[in-house]
């Protein structure tokens, strides 16, 4: 937007709160001051809209206990170009992941769980176990940030 087109915006806002003003026999600043915020409110929700209209695709991984699945369906959960296929990717609660290699990241994801009810001890989050591969040696050097790579 140019000066003048901003200068010329301000000179309307200004003659709506004068307008205002008068016919309802309200100081002028008292409107400025309640215009301004509101219209700054507004903006900030446009500008905001952009970022949240993008929706997340999500995949939950199923578990079967066996060792490497949850790395297995990520890494084969891609599209052509070689970027994860989904945004999040959601573990079962309860279930424990047992995860042998670390994951080879193509672009970003989340990986969480479902929800459950802390308050009840029988419902669990769940979780993700690093495993020694076959040969017994572990794959992963730094703890947490091992999973990824």
């Amino acid at each position: 937007m140019g000066l003048h087109e901003n200068a010329g915006q301000r000179t309307q806002c200004v003659s709506l709160a004068i307008h205002l003003s008068r016919r309802a026999h309200i100081p002028e600043q008292d409107i400025m001051k309640n215009l301004l915020p509101t219209l700054a409110s507004v903006m900030l929700l446009v500008l905001m809209l952009p970022a949240s209209a993008a929706a997340q695709t999500e995949m939950t991984i199923p578990w079967t206990g066996m060792p490497g699945e949850l790395e297995a369906t990520i890494v084969a959960d891609t599209m052509a170009d070689g970027m994860q296929a989904h945004d999040v990717y959601v573990l079962e609660k309860g279930r424990v992941y047992l995860q042998i290699d670390p994951i080879d990241v193509n672009g970003s994801f989340t990986v969480r769980g479902q929800m459950f009810d802390p308050a009840d001890p029988a419902d669990v989050p769940a979780t993700i176990q690093p495993l020694p591969g076959p040969d017994g040696v572990s794959r992963y050097v730094v703890w947490p940030g091992a999973h990824f790579n």
